[in-house]
């Protein structure tokens, strides 16, 4: 007997057999045998599961023609933020990363969190403390551990310079806000580097040019 899982599993195949059925040059739709011939499936099952998809909005349906769904729509325009905030972010890392020889974070606000966009490795090898993807609250908490999602969201709390510094870690994580058209932050960039390392001003006005640079990248 087929455990859940693959039952599961099964139905996902199936669904996704359907909807990648669709190619472009489909402007007049699809009918259910033509779907069920594309997607290897029975008319049946095909019948069926598109009932499903066009009751959920992933499929639309005209007549007896199928068409895909503005859900999916919906859902492509979700992806696409992300990217394209992540494709103006990473030339900015990278030449902070070439001016300073430092790992490099930035975060973008997202309502109550931050979300990592760029995490670029230092000269010497040294990585980020974040991953591409990694989200973090950006709340006020009351005794926050030291760290670089520490620094970096109390750069974009207080729309200024910040830092963490880790002592058992031997490092320290110097953040500055990214400001949006209103003057707030709309986002955070930070560099981390040894706690031993002699003055920090150079490495603050760097920060400052980069998040200039952000901003500008962000709101063209």
């Amino acid at each position: 007997m087929a455990s859940d899982g693959a039952d599961a599993t099964g139905v996902l195949d199936r669904v996704t057999a359907i909807l990648e059925a669709f190619v472009d040059g489909d402007d007049d739709g699809l009918g259910v045998s033509e779907l069920a011939r594309r997607a290897g499936l029975p008319k049946s099952t095909v019948s069926r599961i598109a009932a499903d998809l066009v009751r959920r909005r992933y499929l639309d349906r005209v007549g007896d023609r199928l068409f895909l769904g503005l859900r999916l729509f919906e859902l492509g325009q979700s992806v696409e933020r992300p990217r394209a905030l992540r494709h103006a972010a990473v030339p900015i890392a990278t030449a902070l990363r070439d001016a300073t020889g430092l790992a490099v974070c930035i975060a973008l606000v997202d309502g109550d969190d931050a979300l990592v966009v760029a995490s670029i490795r230092g000269i010497g090898g040294v990585a980020a403390d974040l991953a591409i993807g990694e989200r973090f609250s950006v709340g006020e908490v009351a005794e926050p551990e030291p760290s670089l999602a520490a620094a970096l969201a109390a750069a974009i709390r207080a729309g200024a310079g910040s830092e963490s510094v880790d002592p058992e870690a031997g490092v320290e994580h110097l953040a500055v806000p990214g400001l949006g058209v209103e003057g707030r932050a709309v986002a955070a960039i930070a560099v981390t580097r040894s706690a031993a390392a002699g003055s920090s001003d150079p490495i603050r006005a760097a920060l400052r040019e980069a998040s200039v640079a952000l901003q500008h990248r962000l709101a063209g």
